[in-house]
């Protein structure tokens, strides 16, 4: 390192360490929400009023940890960070139905049980997965009694014993 760069990295040093340099993005906390698409956002002593949000920011509340950034039209807030272990909002799997219904057709049920409760109840869509045996067999699924945790698969078959395997997907967007 040269004479000159040492002298140009002691200032750099010098000058970030004294805070002379304002931060142009900061973690702050909401403190309050106006009715006109703003907040107001804390960081220790500094008070940061009037701060817009982004659009994907839907539902600000006080005591939000938030990312905000100076900008040529002031400062805007990015978003909320994520402070606790999320609560999933889609999830998928498989569920079965067993076989023994009248060879004749008819409907078999079972609770298909989410690895992971939802927050609200989700929207439940269940496909049939066909395999060589019952390609030629017609399955309608059904859902039905969906909670946070858990839905009732029902399945009606057009003949056969066999029992059914659907796949599912689930949301709660």
């Amino acid at each position: 390192m040269t004479f000159l760069d040492k002298i140009i990295a002691g200032v750099t040093d010098s000058i970030r360490k004294s805070g002379m340099l304002e931060s142009t993005t900061l973690m702050a906390t909401v403190s309050a929400v106006g009715a006109d698409g703003t907040i107001t956002a804390t960081r220790g002593d500094d008070t940061f009023p009037k701060v817009r949000i982004l659009s994907g920011y839907w539902s600000p509340a006080v005591g939000d940890t938030v990312e905000i950034s100076k900008t040529v039209g002031g400062w805007v807030c990015l978003g909320k960070l994520q402070t606790t272990r999320p609560v999933p909002r889609v999830q998928s799997g498989q569920g079965s139905v067993p076989g023994g219904q009248p060879s004749s057709g008819g409907w078999s049920t079972a609770t298909v049980t989410f690895p992971v409760a939802f927050t609200n109840i989700p929207n439940v869509t269940v496909t049939p997965l066909y395999s060589a045996t019952t390609s030629t067999t017609r399955i309608i699924p059904a859902v039905y009694d969906v909670t946070t945790s858990s839905f009732t698969l029902k399945v009606w078959r057009d003949g056969g014993t066999g029992g059914s395997t659907c796949s599912w997907i689930a949301t709660d967007f």
